[in-house]
């Protein structure tokens, strides 16, 4: 059928389907305004990849400086801990040399240790004694202080219980009273309504009433009174105990100030004992040391003269050895030799002379040192205490290098755990730059699978639209009714699908 032969029907139904191709036509450019805003939106997205993308920049920037600042905090860490272990060294060997010094000195020290032992036996002894006593009246001391305390603080608790019990009283007792006058005046009203309830000749179940609530009240007036008499009793009972706990106050209080007086007596009586002790502890120290020094200076001189006559019995005995060649040499002549020989002879006895003098005065010697020694064996018992000094400053010292060890251990653990740290820190770092290297793939895929499906949304609606135009002239209206139908919810479809690639993306 062509279009010369169509009738006015089947131009009604053309100009319908126009119409409806104009509609789709319409529809159509709405799906390109659509496909354009995508365009916009997929420019916009594109322009947040290169945004990332400068951000990434900026933060690898960022990572580098932040390696090389831990880089040269490393290293900054290292050439201090390296000096830390040099100072540490020279240290150890400082202590080392010092240590063997300390020893030395205490090998000397601890031979005189064991003859101290006995003198400060006694004094030990004393010293035990007046420190016993000193804490016992420590004690008393602070048993007293105790005492003092808990009195004071009874006295502080006591005024103010009883104070509040008497408001109390007071209260209860005021409110009987007022409550005593408004029976009495019930009762009043009472015996005038009885008055005239009898002058009016009433009956006399309310005349039972009346009595019967008169006595009521009148029970209930007398237990107020009772109460009241009780409550009053007790408040007497309470001034009694407030007297009795005032007098015991004052009672402690006197025998709290007498024993700390006798307390501060006693304790300056300690005082000036043990002044004493370590007065005269001093005295003695001092003759000792001065003992000390006057031995040392004898033994310094005759030590002095033995050196002395070493060097004389060595000069001697290389003349000798000179004589005993001179007499090798001349042993070829006759006179000469019997010169020699008496000459040697000489020389014998006089060294033989000689010899036994120096072994007397060697022997008298060391006899005097033997005694010098025995002397300052028995003076060198005040060096006691100076061993004792010196090995509480050697036990210190060791004490010193154990705190600088362990500061030196600490320091080195906390620049190992600084240096985890900041490899915590890079390695984080790091992380979060691979998350963000991931999220813009993903971006970046997503993207380019929504310009895929745009690509090929427009190249289907080109297609469609061809083919639309192609059904107008080639199908019959109802063929190319349902085609159009379909055209158009395909086009619905695609716009479905567009719109998800948009919220996708």
């Amino acid at each position: 059928m062509t279009r010369k032969n169509m009738t006015s029907a089947d131009k009604t139904a053309n100009e319908q389907l126009g119409a409806r191709v104009d509609t789709v036509a319409e529809e159509l450019v709405g799906t390109r305004a659509a496909n354009d805003k995508l365009h916009d939106t997929v420019s916009v997205l594109s322009k947040r990849l290169d945004d990332s993308r400068g951000e990434k920049d900026g933060l690898h920037a960022t990572v580098d400086i932040l390696s090389e600042k831990l880089d040269d905090q490393a290293r900054a860490g290292k050439a201090e801990k390296d000096e830390l272990h040099a100072t540490v060294d020279v240290l150890s060997k400082k202590l080392d040399d010092q240590a063997r010094a300390g020893k030395a000195e205490k090998d000397k020290l601890q031979a005189t240790v064991d003859k101290l032992v006995l003198i400060t036996e006694s004094l030990s002894q004393t010293a035990m004694a007046n420190s016993d006593k000193n804490e016992q009246l420590q004690l008393v001391i602070k048993k007293m202080d105790e005492q003092h305390d808990n009195t004071r603080q009874r006295l502080g608790k006591i005024p103010l219980h009883i104070r509040e019990d008497f408001e109390h009283l007071f209260k209860v007792v005021h409110s009987l009273r007022l409550h005593d006058d408004r029976l009495e005046a019930g009762i009043k009203d009472m015996r005038e309504k009885l008055t005239a309830h009898s002058a009016d000749g009433e009956s006399s179940a309310e005349l039972d009433t009346l009595k019967h609530d008169y006595e009521v009240l009148h029970q209930k007036l007398s237990g107020l009174v009772v109460g009241n008499d009780k409550f009053r009793a007790e408040v007497a009972t309470m001034k009694l105990l407030q007297v009795e706990t005032d007098q015991k106050v004052d009672e402690l209080a006197a025998r709290t100030e007498s024993l700390s007086e006798a307390s501060t007596i006693s304790e300056e009586k300690t005082r000036e004992r043990i002044g004493t002790l370590r007065s005269d502890q001093r005295d003695d120290y001092k003759d000792m040391l001065r003992m000390i020094t006057d031995v040392v200076r004898e033994n310094k001189n005759l030590q002095y003269k033995v050196d002395m006559a070493e060097e004389k019995l060595v000069h001697e005995s290389r003349q000798l050895i000179k004589h005993e060649a001179q007499i090798a040499s001349l042993e070829k002549g006759g006179e000469e030799r019997d010169r020699t020989c008496d000459l040697l002879a000489e020389d014998v006895a006089v060294q033989s002379q000689i010899r036994e003098k120096g072994h007397e005065e060697l022997c008298e010697r060391v006899k005097k040192q033997g005694e010098i020694i025995v002397t300052i064996g028995k003076h060198l018992d005040s060096l006691y205490h100076v061993s004792g000094d010196l090995k509480e400053q050697f036990d210190g010292f060791v004490k010193g290098r154990g705190v600088l060890e362990n500061n030196l251990k600490d320091l080195s653990e906390k620049m190992d755990q600084m240096t985890s740290d900041f490899k915590e820190e890079k390695n984080a770092v790091s992380k979060k730059l691979s998350g963000l290297t991931k999220n813009r793939v993903k971006l970046q895929q997503h993207v380019d699978s929504a310009e895929v499906g745009y690509d090929e949304l427009s190249t289907r609606v080109t297609k469609l639209a061809n083919q639309v135009d192609a059904q107008l002239t080639a199908q019959d209206n109802e063929v190319l009714h349902e085609k159009i139908l379909k055209l158009t919810n395909t086009v619905t479809k695609n716009q479905k699908t567009l719109k998800k690639l948009t919220d996708k993306v």
